[in-house]
C-alpha cells in the first residue's frame, strides 16, 4: 500500500490553524479543520488539507506528554 498523506510537525496550535487558513485560501481543499485528536494524544491538534493534485498534507502540533 501507499502513502496516505505528509505530514508537517508544527510549533504550536495557532501556527496549524494558521497554515490551515492559508492552504484553503490558496484553493485547497479542507478535509478536516482543526481539532484535537485525543485518540492520537491529548494534546494532538491537527488539520488536513488537499492540494488540487489530490495530495494530502496534514499540519499538526503534538507536544510532549508531561
Amino acid at each position: 500500500m501507499g502513502w496516505q498523506h505528509l505530514a508537517f510537525a508544527i510549533d504550536s496550535r495557532a501556527e496549524v490553524d494558521r497554515l490551515h487558513a492559508i492552504a484553503v485560501k490558496a484553493g485547497w481543499t479542507a478535509v478536516r479543520d482543526p481539532k484535537t485528536y485525543a485518540r492520537f494524544s491529548d494534546g494532538y491538534y491537527a488539520s488536513f488539507v488537499e492540494d488540487d493534485n489530490g495530495i494530502r498534507f496534514e499540519f499538526m502540533f503534538n507536544p510532549p506528554r508531561t
